[in-house]
């Protein structure tokens, strides 16, 4: 038998029907019991001790492993995985994934511990920090780690602007503070393209044109990211905006200021689904 790092809630618990795959001393800490074609799974653990495990350097908690250990009785496997450089499972980390039609956006980042109201009488820090008086330090630090999913699709890093080709594994390295953040799809996402007139009125409207270059993925809604930039190289906040595309092609009129600058301004549109930048540029007048 393995040795876990546990330890019971309840002394007094034992089993009746059910099987003890797991004790703590002759305290039954973990209990199944299959019936037809389902089982029942008692975890009699103390895990409060979690919250402060998480953030020890070789803590050897085995809470997370057991959890996945039974979750796996039931066949479900996590559809991402972070792993660390020794190949085990990155402790303070949190995966969040959006289903958007025929594509899913992945965000991969840090999870430190605000809430120190179930902290009891675990170590604090003596000069609070950015997260009170919980030490986080664990997380405060780069970490290069190993993304695994399931099966390989088009990947794309949404912050390096990357297209990452077919995968199913990733290397990469994760700060303390932003997020990885990628998007996956059965098939490659087709090009943005921009266009605008050479030339507007101060006053008059300004027209944009997106254009996705073929059909994106089933039901894929696209958001873009749009910056207009003044001959003096300042991004202007007023016509800077953040556009829903539903269908193959997009029109949006910016509204220029009779007194806006006249010259050179140059137009951005950040494609969030790819992190793919197009630009053009047009005449103020």
């Amino acid at each position: 038998g393995k040795t876990l790092k546990l330890q019971a809630a309840d002394p007094s618990v034992a089993t009746t029907q059910g099987k003890a795959l797991a004790r703590c001393g002759d305290v039954p800490i973990v209990v199944v019991h299959h019936y037809g074609q389902g089982a029942a799974i008692y975890l009699n653990l103390e895990i409060g001790a979690y919250c402060y495990d998480r953030l020890q350097a070789g803590s050897g908690t085995s809470l997370p492993g057991l959890v996945e250990g039974m979750l796996r009785i039931v066949e479900i496997e996590p559809r991402v995985r972070v792993l660390g450089e020794d190949g085990k499972r990155l402790p303070g980390t949190e995966v969040v994934i959006f289903k958007n039609g025929g594509c899913e956006h992945v965000a991969v980042f840090r999870n430190p511990q605000f809430d120190d109201g179930g902290w009891r009488d675990f170590p604090t820090m003596k000069a609070p920090g950015w997260a009170g008086s919980i030490d986080n330090s664990l997380l405060e630090q780069e970490a290069s780690v190993t993304i695994q999913w399931r099966k390989e699709l088009r990947t794309y890093d949404i912050r390096k602007k990357q297209d990452l080709g077919v995968l199913r594994i990733h290397k990469a390295t994760m700060g303390p503070w932003e997020p990885l953040v990628f998007t996956r799809s059965a098939q490659q996402i087709p090009k943005l393209n921009l266009s605008v007139a050479s030339q507007a009125e101060a006053g008059s409207q300004c027209e944009i044109t997106l254009r996705n270059a073929s059909a994106l993925p089933g039901k894929t809604c696209r958001v873009v990211h749009l910056e207009l930039e003044t001959p003096a190289s300042q991004v202007c906040d007023l016509y800077t905006r953040n556009l829903l595309m539903n269908s193959q092609s997009h029109v949006e009129r910016v509204p220029l200021a009779l007194n806006d600058p006249k010259g050179r301004w140059r137009l951005r549109a950040c494609d969030l689904l790819t992190g793919h930048v197009e630009e053009a540029s047009f005449q103020v007048i």
